[in-house]
């Protein structure tokens, strides 16, 4: 019944270097694994889904100041399930892509044909070096499956795909906007792996 919610509230790591497992008295288990836990809100808990999760399904049951959930949900897991995450974090519209300078890529400040951008993503799947669940990377760890991506329709090959050093579990992706790709504020914007395809976002072009 209670929230934890950032800029207020943030997570936090434990002695082990790991993102904590409780938030705000709540808990979830992924086939039994702790999960860790970005944020709570009284009907919402975001989560990390561990690495260690294998198979086509897994049940996860959330507790709440130890009180457990009486019926496990099932959830399907993949190898990869790629998003990119949108500036609107509805999965829709402009891209969360910024210039290597940090800035964010909006129609105001829009990428340059043959720039190097930043995009954020999910679900890109297991990364080399391996990293545990719940820790940040030491170092440079890349997607075991290479990563594609199409801006304004052309294919192109990223120049780095796997974990952001920042931040738990999020995906980074370092790719030239395409010479020959059409201007406009809204270029789209698909990257696929594993033979799965992401969310379409959007990339403002000039």
């Amino acid at each position: 019944g209670t929230s934890c919610l950032p800029p207020s509230c943030n997570p936090t790591f434990v002695s082990n270097g790991k993102l904590n497992t409780t938030m705000a008295g709540a808990q979830v288990a992924v086939n039994g694994i702790p999960a860790p836990i970005f944020y709570a809100a009284p009907a919402q808990l975001g989560i990390q889904i561990p690495f260690e999760v294998a198979g086509t399904s897994a049940t996860v049951v959330a507790s709440v100041a130890g009180q457990a959930s009486t019926t496990p949900a099932t959830i399907a897991v993949a190898p990869v399930s790629p998003g990119i995450f949108t500036a609107t974090a509805d999965g829709k519209g402009a891209g969360a892509i910024t210039h290597v300078n940090g800035s964010a890529v909006t129609t105001q400040n829009p990428a340059q044909r043959g720039e190097l951008v930043i995009l954020y993503a999910t679900g890109l799947g297991q990364v080399a070096p391996a990293i545990p669940t719940g820790a940040l990377p030491a170092g440079v760890s890349n997607t075991v499956s290479p990563v594609t991506l199409t801006i304004g329709g052309i294919g192109v090959a990223p120049d780095f795909a796997g974990l952001a050093g920042c931040c738990v579990g999020l995906n980074q992706i370092n790719v030239r906007v395409p010479a020959g790709v059409s201007p406009g504020n809204a270029v789209p914007v698909v990257l696929s792996i594993g033979g799965q395809s992401s969310n379409a976002a959007t990339i403002a072009v000039q």
